[in-house]
């Protein structure tokens, strides 16, 4: 991702090569999105004093995950445990080793428990075959094995528990997993002081967040190991400790109004806490520091005679990166980044502003890892802080033009230019036993691509999404030659377009150029400060610089959605259903044609509205075989619904005819013999079939099959009143507008916004008094609430009974390559 924040020659300010911080006070400052000063931090950095070594005896406890997911590298974690466990250097240490291995809840074996490693050594041991006969079998718990570690656990020795997963702990769900292993954080905290836990997340797809704060905890760390090599380097290094002997355990006092972090520069790791913490595993020779950070009012910070931190000496912003990670190792996602702000490191914020998924946070955390060890062969220091955006939101700037669409037009060749295809390409065609088929009709557009005409702005309501529709007038070609009249209706076709502004919260074009031809247009964009405060011209093009401009807004002062305006919504939606469907789609119907034209237009890939729609598909056959390829990747939106007690989102909602079918019967005197059940009624009723000649409904009875929700106790009262009133005869074009500006107005002022932010920033509003809860805490608080399966999995904020639900997804889209094979199947064919 490049970071559209400053122009390219403001980010090359030289600096000094990294030294050392010094031994005296610092201060440096955090930063929001927007530059703006947050919290002031003077940090001293504390001799630490090294205790007496002791040898001892040193025991290491290996956790292996053998979940279904390892299938494929099963063989190498073998070899690689094995290569571990007879490393030759420990042969005389006198060094112990347990291994155990997981998958399903209570699928956990115990291989061998406190062996010297001489003799797991030993040529074709017991414990050799032990460790070549692990398999991969189901899913993935670790507290079973968590809880068996400490069974071999002895009172007097330094242990070090590593354990490592490719995946989730999920077994036998997210959130019991996360409870017990919380619980053995607590445990081993409170009853085994000797004990400390290094984390190895095997790839980055691994449950990162549960790792960190496995590690964090008990005085290890994380290490995101992208293949088996990194796995077994993270496993021997922490073998070698042990068998070097390791020091006591070293106490850290908390101070009062502080924050401190120890810095082990040698095992490049960081532990901290804003109270008494223990730091274990420390080696004899390990260099380390202590940072104190004391956060102070503005005032004290500019008095205090302090060296600043300003990206000009990189070993000054050691301590400002060691924060971040601690920051991000204690769950406090949006400090840690608004401390990356302050090191102004364009090419880490530029990578990690958006990082919410474990994925994203396990790059964030070996970026800021390798500053903290020194590597700054990439750091460019921003001339500001912040992200350098400028002017309104894309968001904003489209919700501007969507109230004067008929007062621009677009240039698009010159969008196209700086445009980033978004999505899955797809072909007119398809695939017929493993050939592609193209589509034999085509449709081109005419006119001039300097004066398109743009008909909507769609905006997302729970992701950061904006799609800019254009259309322009086109011909039917088939066979070489322009086709005028299909089933004796002479064509006039339109081309529709549509194109991502905004998608996963990424700006993808680098320019909006339009032409404006209304004075009233070009004075609201005057003031909204998108382009020059200059006389109007109809003939001039302003390229509006989308990529200076942030996808949504950087400012997260929301105000917490009421229950009042759910319940509204909620009304609202199904209201609006109600009236939409008894008014029907609109346009030209299948019953306003005769079969044979119907066949014609079909022929001609044209529907009944003479809307043009050819048979598309994927460029490829297999999804695998084109992610293999490069072709297809995938990277991570984020979708941000609103509910409550009832329901995590309104897709939770009946449709209209769905709900007549759940709770009514509706009959049609004369209706056809194959449209009716044995009742006489309707098998599939629709609100429209009540303007029927004779058509009569009733309330349904019940069967002792049917369960009635809370949804049916907000929906029914409605439909009911709709029906009884006969309101359902009215005219409900007008109630239907109505209706749908009342919608419009509430996710375009409280909820729509919201969803920008949290998917272009990655961020959670900090202000809300909220509570978060996953899928099953949010169940047991809201009995028989409704949550979709793919929402199982997110964060739900809870506040009275409204609930915000932030669920992290993947996308795919089709890489060059991808593009490239896609143009290169149509033009073969």
């Amino acid at each position: 991702m490049t970071l559209h924040c400053h122009a390219v020659a403001a980010l090359t300010q030289p600096v000094q090569p990294c030294k050392e911080a010094p031994m005296s006070t610092l201060k440096f400052c955090t930063y929001d999105f927007a530059g703006k000063p947050r919290d002031h931090y003077l940090v001293d950095e504390i001799d630490v004093p090294k205790p007496n070594f002791e040898p001892s005896v040193a025991h290491h406890i290996v956790i292996v995950d053998r979940s279904g997911s390892m299938w494929s590298v099963m063989e190498e974690t073998r070899a690689m445990v094995e290569k571990v466990m007879v490393a030759e250097e420990f042969a005389t240490s006198g060094l112990l080793l347990t291994l155990i291995s997981y998958s399903s809840h209570g699928d956990c074996t115990l291989h061998f428990a406190r062996t010297a490693v001489a003799d797991v050594l030993a040529a074709e041991s017991a414990h050799l075959k032990a460790i070549r006969g692990i398999r991969a079998t189901c899913l993935t718990s670790v507290s079973g094995a968590l809880t068996e570690a400490l069974n071999h656990v002895a009172p007097t020795e330094t242990t070090c528990v590593s354990i490592h997963t490719d995946g989730y702990f999920n077994d036998r769900s997210p959130g019991a997993e996360a409870k017990a292993v919380d619980a053995w954080v607590k445990k081993v905290q409170k009853d085994h002081p000797n004990v400390y836990a290094n984390t190895i997340a095997y790839g980055s797809y691994s449950d990162f967040k549960m790792l960190d704060r496995i590690s964090s905890g008990l005085s290890g760390k994380t290490v995101v190991a992208k293949n088996v090599r990194q796995v077994y380097d993270a496993l021997h290094d922490t073998s070698a400790l042990l068998a070097g002997r390791v020091m006591p355990s070293i106490k850290v006092v908390g101070e009062k109004d502080a924050f401190l972090a120890f810095h082990n520069l040698t095992q490049r790791r960081v532990n901290a806490s804003a109270t008494d913490f223990a730091v274990k595993g420390v080696g004899a020779d390990d260099a380390t520091r202590l940072y104190r950070f004391r956060k102070v009012a503005p005032t004290t910070w500019k008095k205090r005679k302090a060296t600043p931190v300003d990206g000009k000496l990189l070993g000054d912003l050691i301590p400002v990166y060691v924060l971040v990670r601690s920051l991000l190792a204690a769950g406090r996602l949006n400090d840690a980044k608004f401390a990356l702000v302050g090191t102004l490191d364009s090419s880490l914020l530029a990578r990690h502003y958006k990082a919410l998924t474990a994925e994203a946070l396990a790059d964030f955390a070996v970026d800021v890892e390798a500053r903290i060890a020194g590597d700054f062969g990439d750091y460019v220091a921003l001339p500001t802080p912040g992200l350098g955006f400028s002017g309104p939101s894309v968001l904003e700037l489209c919700q501007l033009l969507s109230s004067h669409l008929d007062a621009f037009t677009l240039d698009l060749d010159a969008f196209l230019a700086g445009y980033a295809r978004r999505g899955v390409a797809r072909v007119e065609g398809k695939w017929v036993d493993a050939t592609f088929v193209p589509a034999d009709t085509s449709l081109v557009a005419q006119g001039l691509s300097d004066g398109v005409t743009v008909t909507a702005f769609d905006f997302n309501n729970s992701s950061a999404a904006i799609n800019m529709q254009v259309c322009r007038r086109a011909h039917l070609w088939r066979g070489g030659a322009k086709v005028e009249r299909v089933a004796g209706k002479a064509l006039t076709l339109t081309e529709v377009r549509s194109y991502s502004l905004v998608g996963d919260g990424e700006v993808n074009a680098a320019t909006l150029p339009i032409r404006i031809s209304h004075k009233k247009l070009h004075a609201a964009l005057i003031a909204a400060s998108v382009i020059p405060d200059e006389p109007f011209d109809h003939t001039r093009v302003y390229a509006i610089p989308l990529s200076e401009m942030a996808a949504g807004p950087l400012d997260g002062d929301f105000e917490f959605p009421t229950d009042a305006l759910f319940d509204e919504l909620a009304r609202l939606t199904v209201r609006r259903g109600l009236y939409a469907a008894m008014l029907g789609t609109g346009g030209a119907k299948a019953d306003e044609w005769t079969p044979e034209q119907l066949a014609e237009l079909k022929d001609h890939n044209l529907t009944a509205a003479l809307n043009y729609s050819p048979p598309t598909t994927n460029p490829y056959r297999e999804l695998n075989d084109a992610v293999s390829a490069g072709e297809i990747d995938t990277r991570t939106a984020y979708s941000v619904t609103l509910g409550d007690r009832r329901m995590v989102s309104l897709k939770a909602l009946y449709s209209a005819n769905e709900y007549l079918i759940r709770r009514w019967t509706v009959t049609v005197p004369g209706a056809e013999a194959d449209e009716k059940d044995k009742t006489g009624a309707l098998k599939k009723p629709k609100l429209r079939d009540l303007l029927r000649d004779g058509a009569t409904f009733a309330p349904k009875v019940l069967s002792a099959k049917t369960t009635l929700t809370d949804i049916d106790s907000l929906m029914f009262p409605i439909v009911d009143e709709f029906l009884m009133t006969g309101r359902y005869r009215d005219d409900l074009s007008d109630a239907l507008i109505e209706a749908e500006n009342a919608i419009e107005d509430i996710y375009a002022k409280r909820i729509r916004p919201l969803a920008f932010f949290v998917g272009s920033t990655g961020l959670v509003p900090e202000n809300w008094t909220v509570e978060v809860l996953d899928a099953e805490a949010l169940e047991a608080r809201f009995p028989g609430i409704d949550i979709e399966k793919k929402q199982r999995e997110g964060t739900f904020l809870v506040h009275g009974t409204t609930v915000i639900g932030v669920f992290p997804e993947t996308a795919y889209y089709s890489t060059a390559k991808g593009v490239e094979a896609a143009r290169a199947l149509e033009a073969a064919s």
